[in-house]
């Protein structure tokens, strides 16, 4: 997934059906660490959170519906 796509995913199916989310958290895929992601987090005024390297209980709820 580049950033571009995950930036289109965020607004179309995200942003425009619920609202604008005060924060976000992520891993820290290259895709969300990159300028394109950063961009567009400051101009919809959304707070960036990163979750802890190596630790997936941080993203519990995503890790066991991805089954990883």
């Amino acid at each position: 997934c580049s950033a571009a796509t995950a930036a289109k995913f965020l607004i179309n199916d995200v942003i425009l059906k619920y609202g604008t989310p005060t924060c976000i958290l992520t891993d820290n895929g290259t895709h969300f660490t990159s300028q394109v992601m950063n961009k567009l987090f400051e101009n919809i005024g959304v707070t960036h959170l990163y979750s802890t390297v190596y630790h997936p209980q941080t993203n519990g709820q995503i890790e066991r519906f991805n089954a990883t």
